[in-house]
């Protein structure tokens, strides 16, 4: 049985995406000080977080691979 965590990182790879590109739609009409803060203050911090997170995703689906690999070698 292979974990799947692929599929849901490809979503919220797409999602971040989205996020970015109707900011940047948004900020065509919306160009203030309150947008300046919004931005500052939601936006900003969640790029590197969904970086953090899809690297994270990476990692664990190659350690989970291994260990699939790995027990289905031994009951073989």
């Amino acid at each position: 049985m292979r974990s799947d965590l692929i599929t849901p990182a490809t979503r919220l790879q797409r999602a971040t995406k989205k996020l970015q590109d109707r900011w940047m739609e948004t900020k065509k009409d919306w160009d203030d000080n309150v947008s300046e803060r919004f931005k500052d203050r939601y936006l900003d911090p969640i790029l590197p977080q969904m970086q953090l997170a899809l690297g994270a995703i990476h990692d664990l689906t190659e350690i989970l691979n291994k260990a699939v690999q790995e027990t289905s070698d031994e009951t073989n």
